[in-house]
């Protein structure tokens, strides 16, 4: 109720601007004080006068006493209960007050426009028969009026729909805004997604390393143990071997001092021959012993180069596989805080989303009511609220007497 003072504006000046174009045929061009009669009848009461009707006015006296000029006069309460009415006096400007004018003829539906003149001294005289609703503000704000009723919804509604209006703005920035922060949230998802998604596959990959690696150092360290048993066969080989060559030497030595005694003694040739041909014997089986004491070394030499090779080999694995366990370490941290950041994330979202859809229902539910609004105050709802007012304050008038003037004066009144 804001606009209380734009409403009696409106009512004044609407009325004002009824009362400039519409005036029946059949009513005098001149209405007095529109029918301002307050005067007290034989009961003292005041009450509706009946312009139409001979001499009975109710209980207001005189104020119908005007001949027979027909039903073309109506006369209705204003908020003050004074009785006010327009009789039908002929042509002269005589006020409502019982006075008998010249009367015209009955049954004239035709309407015609008054003289610039007259609709602004009608419009003085409503200015002045609603002024002290003006001046009565909460009176106003009470009021149950017929005649304003329909206006003050109709503004109700306007600035109703006024507000709405801006509050839309708010709603759909503040839409935009979660719808914003939505998208940007996904995009944030997304990321925390994909590098979740490169983790694992890095993951995978370290692990397949791993195992390859585990593979090598499995293998390495069997090979390894294959060498120290291969290791160990021949160094006790060759123990015995050298131990062979020590009696084969021992045995070269004995036959040798034997033969060089049998020769010195000048023996038996036959003897000789014979130490000759077994120290040969056992010279041959010294030199085979020595050739197999080397290439036993030799297998033993090799043994231990493999042995080596694969020990290197072997700690450069377990250096390896130290590098991925450590790299799987830090991945399976990475994918931990990852997973909990995309949990994060997604119930942020999920959360946003509610938001968002509320903020949707309500943006819409605003856009609807603010639809609703707009049905409420188009101009054919302004239109019927004048004819309302017109009809409650005493016009016979329809819609299609409200001109696109009148409507337009309205507007202005009414600061639509």
């Amino acid at each position: 109720m804001k606009t209380l003072k734009p409403i009696i504006i409106s009512m004044l000046f609407v009325l004002t601007g009824a009362f400039a174009y519409l005036a029946p045929t059949g009513v005098a061009a001149g209405q007095g004080k529109s029918g301002e009669a307050k005067e007290k009848g034989a009961g003292g009461s005041k009450g509706k006068g009946n312009a139409g009707s001979a001499g009975s006015a109710g209980s207001a006296g005189s104020a119908g006493s005007v001949g027979s000029a027909g039903s073309a006069g109506s006369a209705v309460v204003d908020s003050s209960g004074a009785g006010s009415g327009s009789a039908g006096i002929g042509t002269d400007a005589a006020t409502a007050t019982g006075s008998q004018g010249k009367p015209k003829e009955a049954g004239g539906t035709k309407f015609s426009l008054k003289s610039e003149k007259d609709r602004v001294a009608n419009l003085n005289s409503q200015l002045k028969s609603l002024n002290s609703l003006k001046r009565n503000e909460d009176a106003l704000r009470e009021s149950s009026d017929p005649k304003i009723v329909a206006v003050v919804t109709f503004l109700e509604n306007t600035e109703d729909k006024e507000a709405l209006e801006k509050a839309l703005v708010l709603l759909g920035d503040s839409y935009a805004a979660l719808e914003a922060n939505s998208d940007a949230l996904a995009g944030e998802i997304e990321g925390a997604a994909t590098d979740l998604s490169q983790t694992l596959a890095e993951l995978l990959s370290a692990g397949d390393a791993l195992t390859n690696l585990e593979g090598d150092a499995a293998a390495l360290t069997e090979q390894l143990g294959s060498l120290d048993a291969s290791l160990s066969e021949a160094a006790t080989t060759l123990s015995t071997t050298l131990d062979e060559q020590v009696v084969a030497s021992g045995t070269v030595d004995s036959l040798s001092a034997a033969l060089d005694a049998a020769t010195a003694d000048n023996s038996d040739q036959e003897l000789i021959d014979q130490l000759n041909a077994e120290l040969a014997e056992a010279a041959l089986a010294l030199t085979n012993l020595n050739i197999v004491i080397e290439e036993q070394q030799a297998t033993i030499a090799a043994l231990e180069e493999q042995q080596a090779t694969a020990t290197t080999s072997l700690a450069e694995v377990n250096d390896a596989v130290a590098l991925v366990e450590d790299e799987i370490a830090d991945l399976s941290q990475a994918q931990t805080e990852q997973e909990k950041l995309l949990t994060e994330l997604t119930t942020a979202e999920e959360a946003l989303l509610i938001e968002l859809q509320a903020a949707l229902d309500e943006l819409e539910g605003a856009q609807s009511e603010f639809e609703t609004l707009e049905g409420l105050t188009t101009d054919d709802v302004l239109v019927d609220a004048l004819v309302a007012f017109l009809i409650n304050s005493g016009q016979t008038v329809d819609a299609d007497g409200i001109t696109d003037e009148m409507l337009e004066w309205a507007k202005a009144q009414l600061a639509l």
